[in-house]
């Protein structure tokens, strides 16, 4: 497996992880493809196919929010509608803009 980025993201607890994921990975392959990398899952922990700082940091922010939805219990049907509108490009392209550039690299989970 190539090298990949571990997210500092930590989940309140498994249920919160499950709902974030969705079932089959639904929501991890919608944000797959706004974001054009692979995430994976290891347990609770994250990790993602680029080292590109800008869109880990983008990413990072997005399971951040998901997780403080998810907390309330509000469910994340949602997100794969968003993946169709046409508008997340662009948006995704002003925050990578403007995205600070944190420093973290891993290897390949064990």
């Amino acid at each position: 497996m190539a090298d990949l980025t571990k997210l500092n993201t930590r989940f309140h607890n498994v249920s919160n992880f499950q709902m974030i994921v969705g079932s089959n990975d639904k929501n991890i392959k919608v944000l797959n493809s706004i974001f054009n990398v692979n995430i994976f899952t290891n347990g609770e922990d994250i990790f993602i196919d680029t080292f590109d700082t800008k869109i880990l940091e983008l990413i990072e922010k997005v399971f951040e929010a998901l997780i403080k939805i998810t907390s309330n219990n509000i469910a994340l049907d949602m997100i794969t509608n968003l993946a169709k509108k046409p508008d997340v490009k662009r948006i995704k392209d002003r925050q990578l803009s403007s995205a600070p550039a944190p420093s973290r690299r891993v290897s390949s989970p064990a």
